[in-house]
């Protein structure tokens, strides 16, 4: 499901490594939201990043992510 109603969260509380598979059946190009962070990411068919922003101004991908 795309949108806010598909979104996910993976957190591993138990304090040791785990390790997580995520399958996808995405089609490219993609826009990726990140609601926490106020975000927007842009792929290409490529897969590779075009534009990360927040509120149209152009920021890093890890910004303002913990």
């Amino acid at each position: 499901m795309r949108g806010g109603a598909g979104a996910h969260q993976v957190r591993n509380a138990t304090g040791e490594p785990t390790r997580i598979l995520m399958l996808s059946t995405r089609i490219a190009p993609e826009i990726l939201e990140y609601p926490d962070s106020g975000k927007v990411l842009t792929k290409d068919a490529n897969d590779d990043d075009i534009f990360t922003s927040r509120y149209g101004e152009p920021v890093e991908h890890w910004e303002g992510e913990s």
